[in-house]
């Protein structure tokens, strides 16, 4: 009985163990900057987006079915236009925001 009570014990042990390696060692993955340069990212971020949300509104077009998003300095367009030229306006202005790593355009033609 003694040995089946340790055997637990240790089997509680080992699985407490591992489970708080395995968070020890994904917590590093969520946040690879320090929280400064994280929150300095996200508001980069957040400008960017506003700026490029503000090109495209400024237009005749006015772009009303895309969204925008961006994330480490890329901005993400999703959305559709109704002609290829208008895919491609989308882009550029996007591409000329200021701090604007890549542009990845996945705006569909209706």
């Amino acid at each position: 009985m003694k040995t089946l009570n340790k055997l637990k014990t240790f089997l509680v042990i080992f699985c407490l163990a591992t489970t708080g390696l395995v968070l020890v060692t994904t917590s590093g993955c969520i946040s690879s900057g320090s929280p400064h340069e994280t929150v300095t990212q996200d508001k980069e971020d957040h400008d960017i987006n506003a700026r490029v949300v503000a090109s495209l509104q400024a237009t005749d077009y006015q772009f009303p079915h895309v969204k925008v998003e961006t994330v480490d300095r890329t901005v993400k367009l999703t959305g559709s236009v109704d002609t290829p030229a208008h895919k491609e306006e989308a882009g550029q202005l996007a591409q000329q925001g200021i701090n604007v790593k890549m542009v990845i355009n996945h705006i569909a033609v209706r």
